[in-house]
Parts: C-alpha cells; structure tokens; sequence
C-alpha cells in the first residue's frame, strides 16, 4: 500500500520524489493554479503530509520512514554520495527538516501507542539518524481520532500535565493538518463501540444518501456504522479538508458490491 501510495504521488500527482517530496503548497500552486491553500497552511507547509489515523504499533508509518529512506539513498548515489559517511549527515538533516515534521499518527489504546514510539525509534536509529537533541517529537498521538478538537479538563492539567499537553498537541493536528496522504489499517467492527456523534450523523447525510435521497434498507443493521467506514469517512474528510489526496486503507471488501455501500460509493466518486 505505501509503495503504491509512492507510485500514485509520482504519476497522478507529478511529484517527483514521491513520499519522499519536500514540496510546498506554494510551489504545487505554482505548477496548478486551480489549487487552493488549505485553511491553516501558509505557501511554505509542506504538500505531502502523512496521517495514520488508527496506527497500532506504528506499522505503516514505519514502512513510510523505509520507503523515504530508500528513495533517498538512491537520489544522493546518483549525486555520487555513495559511503555512509558522505550521505549520513544529510539524512540527519533531512528526518529532523523534513521526515518528522510531515508524519502524524494517532493510536487510541496506550500499549500500542508506546510500541509505536519505540518501533519508529528503532526503526530511525536502523537507518542512521542519530536524534539531535534539537530534533523534532515523533507526532504519534494518544487521542480517538474520530473525536473532534476539545477543551481541555483543567483537573487533568494539574493531575497529569504530560496527558493533559499530548491532547492539546492532538487537538493542534486534528484542527489544523491538511494530510494529502492518508494510510492505515482501522479497526472493523460492525458492533462499533466508537460511538462519536458527529462521524456517524455525517456518514448518514453523505454516504447514506443518493441524488438528494436517504437509502433506506431492510434490517434494522445499518453496516454503514461499522468503524472501518467511519475512518474511512474520516480519512475522506481529511483529504478533502485539503482539496485533494490519496487515501490507501486496508479496509473490509464489502463496500466493493455490498447495496447498502452504494451510497459510499457514489459519494467517493
């Protein structure tokens, strides 16, 4: 999925380095004028940023980190930067200036949350980035990523400061990232436990709806509530948030051919 999320950036996009790339907003404009800055970006954010909005232990952010670092390696040879001591301080350089600050992620449960901390460390320390003390946080997040923005508890701030700052830091990204790329594997579960509000009401007013019309189906089950639709809807509104973007999700096949989807279908068309 990431290497085709890569292939996708590279042909339909026409952005050269792919996930790779530290093009601007303001330098995609330029190539496509009918482009318009997503609220919260100046011309200078980066274009591709990456959200896995239901990580687990860091999987595919971890691929991600693999698929930039070959891509790398292989454009400083053709530089002929060919010995790690000649390509090693650029990659320092480049994960603390332009890898860290594009990748986001947000885990709900906290044992995979610091699994997923440890395995993108251990995954940067295998590459040879040598974590500067000034470097960037890893923006693995513990947050839902279905709930919006919310205040702050005061009690939390004073009984846990370090939980209290992690969610105003996941409100700062759930409010303000334009994510052009979003990939993951999200839970499935037609018996949802995440019951958020305003994700299930915006899936039936978006993808229980055809022409104008609410698709009503027998049964009293409504699958469209499963939590792989609802990140699928999210990671939807993400990309739109941005004007466009590619999303690659492992997802249950049912949405293919299932009736009830139709109206996903029609709406992701």
């Amino acid at each position: 999925i990431v290497r085709s999320v890569d292939e996708i950036l590279k042909t339909e996009f026409g952005i050269e380095d792919g996930l790779a790339s530290t093009i601007t907003w303001g330098e995609m404009m330029a190539r496509k004028p009918e482009l318009k800055l997503p609220k919260f970006c100046t011309a200078t954010t980066p274009f591709v940023q990456v959200l896995d909005p239901a990580t687990g232990t860091g999987t595919f952010i971890v691929e991600v980190i693999t698929q930039i670092h070959a891509h790398m390696l292989a454009k400083w040879r053709t530089q002929g930067k060919v010995t790690k001591a000649q390509w090693q301080p650029l990659w320092v350089e480049y994960v603390k200036h332009h890898l860290l600050p594009r990748l986001y992620a947000f885990e709900l449960m906290m044992a995979p949350y610091a699994i997923a901390h440890m395995k993108i460390g251990l995954k940067l320390a295998e590459t040879g980035y040598t974590f500067p003390e000034d470097g960037p946080r890893v923006n693995v997040f513990l947050t839902n990523a279905l709930e919006p923005a919310h205040a702050i508890n005061p009690g939390l701030e004073f009984e846990a400061p370090m939980l209290a700052h992690e969610a105003a830091a996941a409100n700062r990204v759930k409010e303000q990232l334009a994510a052009t790329v979003v990939v993951g594997n999200p839970p499935y579960s037609g018996e949802s436990m995440n019951r958020i509000a305003w994700i299930e009401q915006d899936i039936r007013d978006n993808y229980q709806m055809m022409d104008g019309q609410k698709l009503v189906e027998r049964g009293k089950k409504n699958w469209l509530l499963d939590d792989y639709v609802k990140f699928l809807r999210k990671s939807h509104l993400q990309t739109l948030g941005a004007g466009l973007g590619c999303i690659g999700l492992v997802i249950n096949n049912a949405f293919l051919d299932n009736p009830t989807f139709r109206g996903l279908r029609n709406s992701l068309l």
